[in-house]
């Protein structure tokens, strides 16, 4: 079931995420880019580079292609507020390019960046090629779902 929450709802989740964790931890997240074939995949993607304060994308528009960072680092910013950072190994723009929905956060770049961009046509050769990273999505969204749902259990008051 997919929840529509009200901007003040929102802002209360991102209120209570701030104080009980500044920034999600993105450890998990990671993929050992040394390891990845970036020739190959460059062939099936492509490598972008973005300027220290340049926007890689916004909050609400369309999103096609999920990007993995190779150098650099960037903020996760929703409703205004940053709520990650992310680096080295660290990926985003996965949830826009599974279900096709507009994007959650706008993402900026902290430093100069150089990321790999893996658009919708090629997500399933590149997971083919790469099967580590399909379990790096589904691990991330997994956390995702489960600070989701200490978030809700927070502002609803029913802790066990």
């Amino acid at each position: 079931m997919f929840v529509v929450y009200t901007d003040e709802e929102k802002k209360q989740l991102i209120d209570v995420g701030k104080k009980s964790k500044k920034h999600i931890e993105a450890d998990s997240k990671k993929i050992d880019v040394g390891k990845l074939d970036i020739k190959a995949l460059k062939s099936m993607g492509a490598l972008k580079r973005y300027l220290e304060g340049e926007e890689v994308c916004r909050e609400g528009d369309k999103g096609h292609e999920m990007f993995i960072i190779l150098q650099g680092s960037v903020s996760i910013i929703v409703n205004s507020v940053e709520v990650a950072v992310l680096d080295v190994g660290s990926f985003f723009g996965e949830m826009s390019l599974l279900d096709g929905l507009p994007r959650s956060a706008t993402v900026v770049a902290k430093e100069d960046l150089i990321a790999l961009a893996i658009g919708t046509s090629n997500f399933d050769k590149v997971i083919t090629m790469e099967p580590n990273l399909a379990v790096k999505i589904m691990t991330t969204l997994s956390k995702r779902v489960r600070m989701q749902n200490e978030l809700i259990v927070t502002l609803t008051g029913e802790e066990e």
